[in-house]
């Protein structure tokens, strides 16, 4: 009898130890989780990720964003330390993610990252990806800031400049491509013909513009479409030659600064009218003072992403494109590209940055379940 009831007091003492062993270190780990700032319901999950309590632990990581994720499921290991050090957003998309990816691969580190995303909007972010590495990214956040009254999707203006412009320059490998990318970095070969120009109807043109074939049989299906809906326009400007580019810009030398020419046109071998793929237009009736405003020209603006081109220089993004806005210049990508550009509200420059561009480093480059979740990025 006295065996038993000793047996019956060892296996209480082992319950209990073991529960205290269990139990003290685990309140424990919940009042720590707790004074961290986290809610029941995610020092719950915590506690049984044990590499998760401990990473959050060891990192002091807390956000309520970063709580967010945690409870809802959603949470991205890969960018754990952006969550936890996001504190003005109250979520960030997979959008937001590769362009956080895409700055990291131009040689932004986290701490700087962290605090770019943490204090500023999506569409303060996107003209990083057309300008310079900027050091002293502090700099740029007070910049967005102070004009953040007057800036938004449409309109984006700094007091500063931060791009140097040709001090970074690249040939475009393939020139024949629609959708390549042709500004002050990215240049084409001065012996580059597109092999498939066409002349353009003097129903539509003046003499002597040639576009690229698909860009062309659009343009004139445009064209017809705008002279029986009442608002014809013809083309004016088209494929220039390097040659004619580069005199045309030599010319001007006469009269304005490089400094003032640049902001003005594109130099040759950087001007998008060497690929055929450009056009500047004139309305056939006048539209007064006030373009913006005219029937026709609001018309033009609603109709011309169906037939593939995009407004190229769009006003009051100057800082991003490097040039002054052009409303008649259009750019042609495609039908299917030109709506995309069109509604993410960036400029061509930005765009093709965010979604186009090849990496630098596939290292930097977002998981596929990532990308396969974002509309525009071609995987």
């Amino acid at each position: 009898m006295r065996f038993r009831k000793s047996i019956f007091v060892l296996l209480a003492i082992l319950i209990a130890g073991s529960f205290l062993i269990y139990y003290v270190p685990r309140e424990k780990k919940k009042t720590q989780i707790k004074e961290m700032g986290y809610q029941d319901a995610c020092v719950d999950i915590l506690l049984e990720d044990e590499d998760l309590y401990s990473l959050i632990r060891e990192k002091n990581y807390y956000s309520k964003l970063l709580e967010k994720k945690i409870i809802d499921g959603s949470l991205n290991m890969d960018y754990i330390d952006l969550y936890a050090n996001i504190h003005n957003k109250e979520d960030i998309s997979n959008l937001d993610l590769l362009l956080y990816c895409r700055l990291e691969d131009m040689g932004y580190d986290n701490l700087q990252l962290n605090d770019l995303f943490n204090r500023l909007y999506f569409h303060e972010l996107t003209p990083l990806l057309t300008f310079d590495y900027q050091w002293d990214e502090q700099s740029y956040i007070t910049d967005c800031l102070n004009n953040r009254d007057h800036n938004s999707e449409d309109a984006f203006s700094l007091d500063y400049d931060y791009k140097v412009l040709f001090r970074i320059t690249e040939e475009i490998e393939q020139p024949e491509k629609i959708n390549s990318l042709i500004n002050k970095q990215y240049y084409l070969n001065q012996s580059y013909v597109p092999n498939d120009l066409e002349n353009i109807s003097l129903q539509y043109a003046v003499e002597g513009q040639r576009l690229r074939k698909e860009a062309a049989e659009n343009f004139n299906a445009l064209a017809e479409k705008a002279i029986n809906a009442g608002h014809a326009f013809f083309l004016a400007n088209s494929y220039w030659s390097y040659e004619d580019l580069d005199q045309l810009y030599k010319n001007q030398l006469s009269v304005y600064t490089p400094n003032q020419l640049d902001g003005m046109i594109n130099r040759a071998g950087y001007n998008e009218y060497q690929s055929g793929l450009s056009m500047g237009i004139v309305f056939t009736n006048n539209q007064g003072d006030d373009l913006s405003k005219s029937e026709s020209y609001q018309w033009l603006l609603n109709e011309i992403e169906n037939y593939g081109f995009i407004l190229r220089y769009p006003k009051d993004k100057e800082i991003i494109t490097t040039i002054q806005a052009k409303p008649l210049q259009f750019r042609y990508l495609g039908s299917e590209l030109a709506q995309k550009v069109n509604a993410s509200k960036l400029t061509y420059d930005e765009y093709y940055c965010l979604y186009l561009k090849p990496w630098q480093d596939e290292q930097y480059k977002p998981k596929e379940n990532i990308l396969k979740e974002i509309e525009d990025y071609d995987v």
